[in-house]
């Protein structure tokens, strides 16, 4: 482990397996998938396994070590060292994950993450570097408004999602804040309530055929100071009175299908 990191406790941890000629960690339970959080890990999230991380985040018991803490909404100051919070939204609570690096998190068929608050992003990272999800199913159990995408970043670089489904959310499937060396592939996002995706200040965001379907209300792509490209994705099915672009900065598209009446 590195310094200041939390030793597992063995009881609550996923099994020890070798997949694809990798070590990997299988979780099949919420409290082996957050115990499991280490920088340098592989998580396997087990097949056919629906990992619910509400009733874990709802109970205060769970969260009362240094790595390990509850914080009231608003109030996760995460400074420079790693933890993993339960975080309080509107309507709940969401996991949110600082300052940790070169993690992945992959499922290993029919694999699933969700959570419950419609306010909550399923997955929130903040000054992450390296983290690789893929093969898995993010989102909620029911949609929301103004607030909780499905996963969030601030600050950190190098996220990659790869054969991903990430649906339901509250409001958008990617929030990025601050961010650099984005990408997502051969994913989609889809039956989100405000949009597709919201992006602030992110330097370099790429998505290599993705479909992006049944999104709503919003204008879809709504990009701040941010560069962006996508090749061979598709656009369709989304809510025919939103803008499907605003963007403030010049991007680019390659072998793209947009089925959409406003740009």
């Amino acid at each position: 482990l590195d310094d200041g990191e939390a030793p597992i406790d063995p009881h609550s941890q996923g099994t020890v397996v070798q997949y694809d000629g990798e070590q990997y960690i299988r979780v099949t339970t919420a409290e082996q998938f957050v115990n499991s959080i280490i920088s340098g890990i592989n998580i396997l999230v087990a097949k056919d396994t629906e990992i619910n991380l509400t009733p874990l985040l709802d109970d205060a018991s769970k969260w009362n070590t240094h790595w390990h803490l509850w914080c009231p909404e608003g109030g996760t100051n995460v400074g420079d060292g790693q933890a993993i919070f339960s975080e309080e939204v509107f309507d709940g609570r969401q996991l949110t994950i600082a300052n940790y690096k070169q993690i992945v998190i992959r499922g290993e068929g029919n694999s699933r993450i969700v959570v419950e608050p419609r306010y909550a992003f399923s997955l929130n990272f903040k000054n992450c570097e390296q983290i690789y999800i893929q093969n898995l199913t993010i989102g909620h159990t029911e949609g929301g408004n103004c607030l909780g995408g499905v996963i969030g970043v601030q600050g950190g670089w190098r996220i990659n999602i790869n054969n991903c489904d990430l649906y339901g959310c509250g409001t958008y499937g990617l929030e990025l804040n601050n961010t650099r060396d984005f990408s997502m592939y051969d994913s989609n996002i889809h039956d989100c309530t405000y949009g597709i995706m919201l992006l602030h200040d992110v330097e370099f965001a790429k998505f290599e055929r993705c479909d992006f379907f049944h999104n709503r209300e919003f204008t879809l792509i709504d990009g701040h100071n941010s560069n962006l490209t996508f090749y061979g994705c598709r656009f369709y099915a989304n809510s025919g009175d939103s803008p499907l672009f605003g963007l403030d900065k010049e991007f680019y598209m390659a072998d793209c299908e947009v089925y959409h009446p406003k740009l």
